[in-house]
C-alpha cells in the first residue's frame, strides 16, 4: 500500500473535493430556481443522496490535510515546502530498503545455521556429547550471530 501513497497527489485530491463542493452548490442553486417544476424530482433525489456523502468527503479531506501536516511536522519538515509526493516517496524507498534488509538478514541467518550444522557435524564426538545450544554459545563468541539465527537454530534442533 505504501508504494501507492506516493502516486496520489494530496493537492489534486483536495482540489477535486473543492470542485465537487462548487458543483454541489451550483446544483443546489439550479434546483432552488426550478423547485416547483415536476421534472426536477431527479435533481431533488440526487441532492438528497449526495449531500451527506459530500459532507463526509469534505470532512475526510480536512482530516487528511491535517494528518499530513502533523506527520510532516513530526518528521521536522515544513508542510509548505515539502510536497506530499516527495514526502511519501521517502517512505516508499525506506520500506523497500527495509524489506530488502529483512530478506538479507533472514538469508544470512540461514547461512549461519548451515555453517553451524557443518561445524557440529565435523566434530562427531562433540556433537554426541554436547548439546547444540552450548555449541551455539561457543560459536557465537567466535562470531556474533543474529537473533534470527538463534531462533532458526532452535527450531531445527527440536
Amino acid at each position: 500500500m505504501s508504494r501507492y501513497i506516493s502516486l496520489v497527489s494530496l493537492d489534486n485530491v483536495l482540489q477535486d473535493v473543492r470542485e465537487l463542493e462548487r458543483g454541489m452548490e451550483a446544483t443546489k442553486r439550479e434546483y432552488d430556481q426550478h423547485k416547483d417544476k415536476k421534472k426536477f424530482t431527479v435533481l431533488k433525489d440526487f441532492l438528497g443522496n449526495s449531500e451527506d456523502k459530500l459532507r463526509k468527503l469534505l470532512q475526510d479531506a480536512k482530516v487528511a490535510e491535517e494528518a499530513y501536516k502533523d506527520c510532516v511536522d513530526f518528521f521536522g519538515e515544513s508542510p509548505i515546502s515539502m510536497a506530499p509526493t516527495t514526502f511519501f516517496g521517502h517512505f516508499t524507498r525506506f520500506t523497500r530498503a527495509f524489506k530488502s534488509a529483512e530478506l538479507e538478514n533472514a538469508q544470512r541467518a540461514k547461512a549461519e545455521v548451515g555453517e553451524l550444522h557443518r561445524c557440529c557435524s565435523s566434530y562427531s564426538v562433540l556433537s554426541r556429547e554436547v548439546k547444540p545450544s552450548s555449541i551455539l554459545l561457543v560459536f557465537s563468541r567466535r562470531r556474533p550471530m543474529l537473533p534470527q539465527t538463534k531462533r532458526l537454530f532452535r527450531r531445527e534442533t527440536r
